[in-house]
């Protein structure tokens, strides 16, 4: 499917080719606040799930480092968490072609191993685009958060353009291109979702999470790949109640397959009417569902790469020059793109009233329900 294999060749030439270094100092960057005042944490966690060998590495068995954004409980003022791991952004620089030192400096909003705040708080599962790690939605992810979600996002091991484990160790990517690559990335990324609600079911019961987690309220939802893999997901387990994807196209098991969970599509511009794998799975959606176009929105609108290209001015870096963000600024999508998504899930998996998903245009006039 050319939709497909466009997708999969644009990944693959994005992290197995690093740029050149632009000539410049670092660009100081800056991530938004999230929309919600309120404190949260961050927390990364290695999981191995000894049931499973690493398709990618048969050798071995699967093994994730997955990030947990969360509502955290109020206490002194601590230093905020990093974007990336120093090692993670170090390679990032490289494949963009930044200069040493552009994605190191840069911190979240988070605190790293803060205490969780009280009560029971829904969860959200969340799958990256193809060769991207989680780090890469940290505007998204941390707003959820503040919004009083435990967000868990999956780095696709042997797929991101790298993956630090325990011990500094680096995981880069290990996989042939070939007609079926997307396919078997969808298969491992169903798989670790699954798992990832295992473990976290396992939380509930001790450590710091304990008693914290309401596995009676889980939502899921990715970008490109990632959105096909929430959708498929519903059709894998039933302990998630609705999917977002995010400008993905559709492939795997749940095409052609009635889905009787609510799904909303949030696509970019023309992606849903040039795209038949989308409409197919719109035809079989028989719960709830909704379609939102993003005007003027690319690809990559729905990373934060969209909220740091505008930032590096005229001194864009060679791998971030080609990626489309969408033809406005970031402050016109990101507040739109984080206010929707957390509606649909505050309706979908916390049971509560979300009028802006009826007209979402009346607050966001960027978004547009077709």
């Amino acid at each position: 499917m050319r939709v497909r294999r466009g997708l999969a060749a644009m990944a693959i030439a994005a992290i197995a080719i690093p740029a050149a270094r632009a000539a410049h100092p670092p660009t100081p960057l800056n991530l938004p606040a999230p929309s919600v005042a309120t404190p949260i944490g961050v927390r990364s966690l290695w999981w191995i799930d000894r049931s499973r060998a690493d398709p990618f590495v048969p050798r071995s068995r699967r093994e994730l480092m997955v990030t947990l954004w969360y509502p955290a409980a109020r206490g002194p003022a601590q230093p905020l968490a990093r974007y990336m791991p120093p090692a993670v952004a170090g390679r990032f620089e490289q494949v963009e072609g930044a200069f040493d030192g552009t994605f190191k400096a840069l911190r979240t909003h988070a605190v790293a191993n803060a205490p969780v705040a009280d009560g029971k708080h829904a969860i959200l599962v969340f799958s990256p685009a193809f060769g991207f790690s989680g780090a890469l939605y940290t505007t998204l992810l941390e707003d959820l958060a503040a919004r009083g979600y435990v967000v868990a996002s999956i780095d696709p091991t042997h797929e991101a353009f790298v993956v630090q484990f325990p011990g500094a160790r680096l995981e880069k990517p290990c996989f042939r291109d070939s007609p079926d690559l997307l396919d078997k990335s969808l298969s491992v990324r169903i798989a670790d979702a699954r798992f990832v609600l295992n473990r976290l079911a396992r939380l509930q019961h001790r450590g710091q999470f304990a008693g914290r987690l309401d596995l009676t309220r889980v939502g899921i939802f990715g970008h490109s790949i990632g959105g096909a893999t929430a959708v498929n997901v519903l059709l894998a387990d039933r302990r998630f109640r609705a999917a977002i994807d995010l400008d993905g196209s559709i492939l795997g098991p749940v095409t052609g397959q009635p889905v009787d969970r609510p799904v909303m599509l949030v696509t970019s511009r023309r992606a849903y009417a040039e795209d038949p794998t989308l409409q197919r799975l719109w035809a079989h959606l028989k719960a709830s569902r909704i379609r939102i176009v993003v005007a003027g929105a690319g690809h990559y609108t729905f990373s934060d790469l969209a909220v740091f290209r505008p930032q590096f001015g005229a001194s864009v870096p060679p791998g971030l020059q080609y990626d489309s963000t969408g033809r406005f600024p970031p402050e016109r999508y990101l507040p739109a793109v984080r206010s929707l998504v957390g509606a649909f899930f505050d309706r979908y998996v916390r049971d509560r009233a979300a009028a802006m998903l009826q007209r979402p245009s009346r607050s966001f006039p960027v978004l547009r329900r077709f």
